[in-house]
């Protein structure tokens, strides 16, 4: 998941995303299905939050961040 800044063209950035994407599961030896990427903008990341989305609690439990923040206060409030 990529969390990005409200106003961020994220239709543009999920196509941006894609080629890298099979360029990766490429040099992994994997097939490009095996992996997504979801691009949220942090307001629909707290709407998400706020209806408590099974998903996004299971990705809170488990996270992993690997650059900035970890966005603890995009709060479910």
């Amino acid at each position: 998941m990529v969390v990005v800044a409200p106003g961020v063209d994220v239709s543009r950035l999920r196509w941006e995303l894609t080629p890298r994407l099979e360029r990766i599961a490429d040099q992994q030896g994997e097939s490009p299905v095996w992996f997504s990427v979801l691009v949220y903008d942090s307001e629909r990341l707290g709407e998400r939050r706020r209806i408590r989305s099974f998903f996004l609690q299971e990705v809170d439990r488990d996270k992993v961040v690997l650059f900035g923040d970890d966005l603890g206060e995009v709060a479910a409030a």
